[in-house]
């Protein structure tokens, strides 16, 4: 960013240590203040907005919208990335944000107005995936492709951190004193200091793509194509819908079913949803060791497809069993966020299905993060008011139990005698095989830094947190 920019802070030294850039030190920080802003609401929004008068079918189709918003901008994110710059691209996603929240909570909601906040909260979607993403790409363009895995991986805990867990707390910690409209009010502090932060203390970093903007856009378009050349690579996009699906399902209607039918206070939620994503952030790490140990597909199909199910419905009669137990509740979300964690290794699997077209599998994986926002909104939009919140918690159960049978259709064939088979293949060695020159995998350029550049454009979230997990 600018010249005068301060030395090397003591986290950029540490980060100097993994051969990550240290001039991007204080870029993590200011993501992670920006996704604590963007995070804020995500365990009581609902709640919020039935207290001025917004139907569930309403807060529903609000998020549905919200979650196309996300999709659509999630996927042409690292292309406009690649073509204006990160930096401009963060700070249009700032200032999109910004203005589109101040609309939302003074239009929208403190006025009841659900046309207004449907059109204001749609438009919003679009904003955090171009500061989010934005920051991604510039990793990847200032990062040593040798030690790019590690890079990506500070990035997503960063990232995750700030959306799912401290989002969570900070609210439980306000909403007792500055009440529900008040805390959401906050978000714009978190958001203006994490883009300050980047913008005075992160110097510029030079290298990146010389194609056009348009030329980006053509290639993450034709990078659905994919799916259908390498079908087993649309499954993986398909799971990875299935693994997000949950967390925004619960965001449409469990905050109000926990505080108004279960007896949890409001700020009593909060905590037990930071922590189910706390344990998620662990289980990250846990299950990309054990989907090298035991088998990817396995760890996907038995711990994330099935142990999801069981924890959504362990959540649900959880709390008809036992009531507003928090003990009992945050064991029931731990072990829901833990499964969750465990498609992890669809990061690894999905791009060894299509190794000579690596980069757009890993694009088909980011699609299927962004359509989960739709789906999981859109289920009890469609079947909260017929089946009640039992009957939605048994969909999505089915739900994840159908990308358990999905999981049979991405086990490797077996490669010719004296060849490994994909199974074989580590995560760190696909890591480094994608960061090699991604930019080949969707038809970019060959030149010095575009590589690394459309790596960023299109490297998978671990865990979806407005998700969260993914």
């Amino acid at each position: 960013m600018q010249s005068g920019a301060p030395q090397f802070s003591k986290f950029g030294k540490v980060l100097s240590t993994q051969g990550i850039e240290p001039k991007l030190a204080w870029g993590f920080v200011g993501v992670t203040f920006f996704m604590i802003g963007d995070g804020l609401e995500l365990g009581f929004l609902p709640t919020l907005l039935d207290s001025v008068g917004f139907s569930g079918s309403q807060v529903g189709l609000l998020l549905t919208m919200y979650g196309v918003t996300v999709a659509i901008a999630s996927w042409l994110a690292g292309a406009l990335s690649a073509g204006w710059g990160p930096r401009r691209v963060m700070l249009a996603g700032f200032v999109i944000w910004f203005v589109l929240q101040v609309l939302f909570i003074a239009l929208g909601v403190m006025q009841a107005n659900f046309g207004l906040a449907l059109l204001f909260y749609t438009a919003r979607g679009a904003a955090y995936p171009l500061f989010q993403f934005g920051f991604l790409a510039w990793v990847t363009m200032a990062t040593p492709e040798k030690t790019l895995g590690r890079a990506v991986g500070w990035f997503w805990f960063f990232s995750s951190m700030g959306l799912g867990v401290i989002s969570a707390y900070w609210a439980g910690f306000a909403i007792p004193f500055l009440g529900q409209t008040g805390t959401i009010w906050t978000s714009l502090f978190f958001v203006s200091v994490g883009c300050a932060l980047i913008y005075f203390l992160v110097r510029d970093v030079p290298g990146g793509d010389q194609q056009s903007t348009a030329e980006k856009m053509r290639q993450a378009a034709g990078a659905v194509t994919v799916a259908f050349t390498h079908p087993r690579v649309g499954v993986g996009g398909l799971v990875r819908m299935v693994n997000s699906v949950a967390v925004y399902s619960f965001g449409v209607f469990l905050p109000v079913y926990m505080t108004q039918d279960v007896g949890f206070k409001i700020e009593g939620w909060q905590f037990i949803w930071g922590t189910m994503q706390l344990s998620n952030i662990i289980g990250n790490v846990l299950c990309g060791y054990l989907g090298d140990k035991l088998g990817r597909v396995r760890v996907v199909r038995w711990l994330g497809c099935l142990g999801t199910a069981i924890g959504t419905l362990l959540i649900i009669y959880m709390s008809i069993w036992a009531g507003a137990s928090y003990p009992l509740m945050i064991f029931a979300v731990v072990c829901y966020g833990f499964a969750l964690a465990a498609f992890v290794p669809l990061s690894a699997i999905v791009p060894l299905l299509a190794r000579e077209n690596k980069a757009a599998a890993i694009a088909i994986l980011n699609l299927g993060a962004g359509l989960a926002h739709v789906t999981g909104a859109l289920i009890p939009t469609l079947f909260l008011d017929s089946v009640g919140v039992v009957g939605v918690i048994w969909i999505v159960a089915s739900v994840y139990m159908v990308g358990f049978f999905l999981t049979y259709l991405l086990e490797p064939r077996r490669q010719r005698q004296g060849t490994p088979d994909d199974s074989e293949t580590t995560y760190g060695d696909m890591l480094d095989e994608t960061a090699v020159s991604p930019a080949r995998a969707v038809g970019g350029s060959e030149q010095a830094g575009a590589g690394r550049a459309d790596y960023g454009l299109v490297a998978s979230e671990p865990t979806d947190t407005r998700e969260r997990s993914d």
